[in-house]
């Protein structure tokens, strides 16, 4: 691996990697990934997917960062893509605030937690190729405001339930934090990011 460079100034150390050199090493191990850093909180790699390619990576519990460096790329987490207008992501989001705080709900009440339907999804999307703004903001108002409502009234014992998820096995308190936060939140950035914010 050709560092670029390393500087060392007191206890810290950065290092610098050159893309080209990166591409070239991945290309002469015949990989489509290469891993060029691996320290004890993080590791880095190098993934290159030809156009149309698709990655056939299974999950896995380390939390993941994807920088597109050329081309374009779709995100597809289980059976969700962001390949759908911004009027209809952020209605999306606005109708799934509620199932999501369900999902907690039901995980606090100790029942089997349903995985979510990329059918459910899908038809939405069909029935709302142009949902209206005012009625999709007081939508997601209304529907934040009772999942808020919702989660101050769980006690710490029903946050430290834990439950069978789509996420693996969670407890309530990460369930809000990692579904129905973070499910808010993954679609604000496509939102933002595709509107250049």
């Amino acid at each position: 691996m050709t560092l670029r460079g390393s500087t060392r100034e007191s206890l810290h150390t950065m290092n610098a990697f050159e893309l080209s050199d990166l591409d070239r090493q991945r290309l002469q191990g015949g990989k489509l990934y290469l891993e060029f850093l691996r320290v004890p909180a993080l590791s880095l790699g190098l993934y290159v997917l030809p156009a149309g390619g698709v990655d056939a990576q299974q999950p896995h519990g380390e939390d993941e960062v994807y920088y597109v460096v050329s081309g374009r790329a779709t995100i597809r987490v289980g059976d969700e893509d962001e390949n759908r207008p911004v009027g209809t992501v952020a209605h999306h989001v606005a109708v799934a605030i509620p199932r999501m705080a369900g999902m907690v709900r039901t995980m606090v009440a100790g029942q089997e937690v349903q995985r979510p339907s990329s059918e459910r999804n899908a038809a939405h999307a069909q029935a709302n190729p142009d949902p209206d703004q005012a009625e999709t903001v007081a939508l997601l108002r209304r529907n934040a405001g009772e999942a808020a409502q919702m989660v101050r009234g769980l006690s710490e014992a029903d946050l430290s339930r834990t439950g069978r998820t789509m996420l693996g096995e969670i407890s309530a308190a990460d369930a809000v934090a990692r579904a129905l936060v973070g499910h808010v939140t993954w679609h604000e950035g496509s939102i933002r990011a595709t509107l250049g914010h």
